[in-house]
C-alpha cells in the first residue's frame, strides 16, 4: 500500500512536471501513460523495499 502511494505522488509529480514544460497536451493516451508511470515507480520501490 505505502508503494502504491509512493508511486501515485510519483506519478502526480511527472505530471505537474509534463503539463509545465508543455509535454502533456502531445500524449497519444495520457492515461495509459500516466498509469504505466505509477505501475513503474510502486513496482521499482517495492523492488528496492523488498529486495533485501
Amino acid at each position: 500500500m505505502l508503494c502504491t502511494f509512493i508511486g501515485l505522488l510519483g506519478a502526480l509529480i511527472i505530471r505537474v512536471l509534463l503539463i509545465y514544460w508543455g509535454i502533456d497536451d502531445k500524449l497519444p493516451f495520457p492515461l495509459i501513460f500516466y498509469f504505466a508511470v505509477l505501475l513503474s515507480i510502486s513496482l521499482t520501490i517495492s523492488l528496492f523495499y523488498f529486495s533485501y
